[in-house]
């Protein structure tokens, strides 16, 4: 029987962990990947009943296109930082975290299984995509929603086009978090992205997905259009 699978790429502090576990929602098993030390201690703690009863695995580590090592840059505590060196324009002393192949790791997940990908990554998103591309079984693949943290850097923007092509070309089911994260709360996007998959909704569960607001999908488009003409969101600067 096929399982469900989600990855949660950017874990944070459980954000959208609380929703995959939810009733709502039928996964066989959760998986969190959250390379900053405090915020995978803090998902463990929270969600402690979910990891005996064997429904989630955090991973305190990031995922990227090869084992090792990687910097990560600001206090994300606060909710800023990244991964992409001299992105933060005050970025501290940064952290060295574990950083996992993405491919090595979901392959070893089982063949006969059904992925669902939320990226949310402070820049890795980039390393991940690209080396997803890279996969002989993206057909194991069903449903990746990216936020692209890396146009919050200048110039940054021409990177997402570029693996946003390579991953159209290689056929990965990817949509964009401007086109599909609807909602006031994390929850509530969350689950307008969610419920475009009808197999992971739980029985009874009425779905009912809202398209993106005008307003909201015209800021990400300034957004890009300040990266690519090579601004930075604040607290951020150019990449090298």
């Amino acid at each position: 029987m096929t399982q469900l699978i989600f990855i949660d790429v950017g874990g944070h502090l459980g954000q959208s962990v609380e929703v995959a576990l939810a009733p709502s929602w039928r996964f066989d098993h959760v998986h969190t990947f959250e390379p900053d030390p405090a915020c995978a201690r803090r998902i463990a703690e929270r969600f402690a009943d979910a990891i005996a009863s064997g429904r989630l695995t955090v991973h305190q580590a990031a995922l990227s296109n090869g084992d090792g090592r990687l910097a990560l840059f600001g206090d994300n505590a606060k909710g800023g930082a990244s991964i992409v060196a001299n992105a933060l324009s005050e970025p501290g002393a940064p952290q060295t975290v574990e950083a996992l192949d993405v491919n090595r790791v979901l392959d070893g997940l089982g063949e006969d299984v059904h992925f669902y990908i939320k990226l949310n990554c402070e820049g890795g998103e980039i390393a991940i995509l690209e080396r997803l591309c890279e996969a002989p079984w993206t057909d194991r693949i069903k449903g990746i929603v990216a936020d692209f943290d890396v146009v919050k850097t200048g110039f940054g923007y021409y990177q997402k086009r570029r693996v946003i092509r390579r991953a159209a070309a290689k056929g990965l089911p990817m949509v964009l978090s401007e086109q599909v994260m609807v909602g006031k709360t994390h929850a509530s996007r969350l689950s307008n992205w969610l419920s475009h998959y009808p197999e992971v909704a739980a029985p009874g569960v009425k779905l009912a997905p809202r398209p993106q607001l005008l307003k909201r999908r015209a800021r990400y488009f300034l957004r890009d259009m300040r990266s690519a003409a090579g601004l930075n969101a604040k607290g951020y600067q150019r990449t090298r």
